[in-house]
């Protein structure tokens, strides 16, 4: 199963299903009858989104039954303010570690090359 805002995408043997991070309205439904789920949080830059993304996926998955969630987060992720890239990690992980039956937390660690690349062309 593969949730996406763009479920015609999906290649077999997975199977699409419409959701969205910012209409968390669908998360839930798009979310029912999954055991396990997978959350990747959104690459978007506005303060405060995107922990508002993750703590309502969060909050979906729960609703929908999900047995287990596991959450891609981030090395190095502490409590902190925004615009800090952290701050929206952690908030997703706290409100993991609250509410979820069970869950894992991921984290990814950055590439050195990706955060040059970024750098130069601020």
């Amino acid at each position: 199963m593969a949730i996406t805002r763009t479920p015609e995408t999906v290649a077999g043997p997975a199977q699409g299903r419409f959701g969205d991070y910012d209409r968390s309205e669908n998360l839930a439904e798009a979310y029912a009858g999954l055991d396990r789920l997978l959350i990747i949080p959104t690459v978007d830059p506005i303060p405060g989104k995107r922990g508002l993304q993750n703590v309502a996926a969060i909050d979906a998955a729960v609703s929908a039954g999900v047995k287990h969630v596991v959450f891609m987060s981030a090395v190095g992720t502490r409590q902190e303010e925004e615009p800090a890239r952290g701050a929206s990690y952690w908030r997703g992980e706290q409100h993991l570690i609250a509410t979820a039956p069970a869950w894992t937390m991921l984290r990814m660690n950055f590439y050195a090359e990706a955060s040059c690349s970024w750098r130069r062309r601020r």
